[in-house]
């Protein structure tokens, strides 16, 4: 079914550096609420947006966005906390002030991803997005390309229902020109304690940020076969499910104003166990970069 959209915005929002989705507003606001931790870097835009949809298929999304908008840098606001009303927040770092005219392209070759990958879909994200003084005589002049690859590649077992394999996603993005500080990649990492497939579990928000990354998750799914090798009825009974895993990643940075000093090669290794009460898995990880450290946190079970 072809589907072909147009559409626009004129606004004034509190925007924030991009990010893969991860997390979504609420869930970002009950973190802060309640610990602190904000997972986004903020900015003000003033302006306005058009964009074109494309379809021709199940399997091929495309969009074209034109954004002409004014950028500001925003302070925090706010020092308020449920439970933590001494500690601070992460500081926000200040955007550069100007004005964006940039015209973006985004297309996915794959099925539409299912939030929290409930059901994980093969895939490939790529997002171009060039900023020109030439558009309408904007201030800032970079183009920035990212890219997604989401994969799972079953192993052994192809008589199961629910077989074993390989889930993967590598992701990876630079730029070229002046790269604003609201224009800087980040590796995408947990959020108080809880960590969705493709981010790395034992970092911290925006730890590793620059003109360009590269990132990569893997993780095999035994299922329950390890449990049923034990013998244990009552572990193989509960559909409990048992997965290894690993990261690393890897920020640089160019000649972005305010960009952080590049911190090296960051890597992840872990076990989980999933399918707890058929939703929740429970990460357990080990940070091999220093700062090392062991980490804990909750997800959601993907049924394929």
């Amino acid at each position: 079914i072809w589907v072909l959209g147009i559409g626009g915005a004129v606004y004034r929002i509190v925007d924030h550096a991009p990010d893969r989705g991860y997390f979504d507003p609420f869930t970002i606001s009950l973190s802060s609420l309640f610990d602190k931790e904000d997972y986004r870097d903020y900015f003000g835009a003033e302006g306005g947006r058009i964009f074109l949809l494309f379809r021709p298929s199940g399997i091929f999304h495309s969009r074209l966005t034109y954004t002409l908008e004014d950028e500001a840098p925003l302070s925090n606001r706010t020092n308020f906390s449920l439970f933590y009303p001494s500690r601070s927040y992460r500081a926000n770092p200040p955007a550069m002030p100007g004005r964006l005219s940039a015209l973006r392209v985004e297309f996915r070759l794959g099925s539409e991803p299912i939030p929290f990958d409930f059901i994980f879909q093969n895939g490939l994200d790529v997002a171009l997005e060039h900023s020109s003084p030439v558009f309408t005589g904007g201030d800032f002049d970079f183009t920035r390309l990212e890219g997604v690859l989401s994969l799972s590649i079953p192993t052994f077992g192809q008589s199961y229902l629910l077989k074993p394999g390989f889930r993967i996603r590598v992701s990876a993005g630079s730029a070229t020109g002046s790269l604003p500080p609201q224009r800087l990649f980040s590796v995408e990492s947990a959020l108080d304690g809880f960590a969705p497939f493709g981010v790395m579990r034992g970092a911290h928000p925006r730890e590793f940020t620059g003109t360009g990354y590269a990132a990569l998750v893997v993780e095999h799914n035994f299922r329950s076969l390890p449990l049923l090798a034990l013998g244990i009825p009552f572990l193989y009974r509960s559909n409990l499910e048992l997965i290894v895993f690993g990261g690393a990643a890897r920020a640089w940075t160019g000649n972005a104003p305010s960009a952080p000093a590049q911190k090296g090669t960051y890597s992840e290794t872990g076990f989980s166990v999933s399918r707890i009460f058929d939703l929740f898995r429970a990460d357990f990880t080990w940070r091999l970069s220093a700062p090392r450290g062991f980490y804990f946190t909750l997800g959601v079970s993907s049924f394929l």
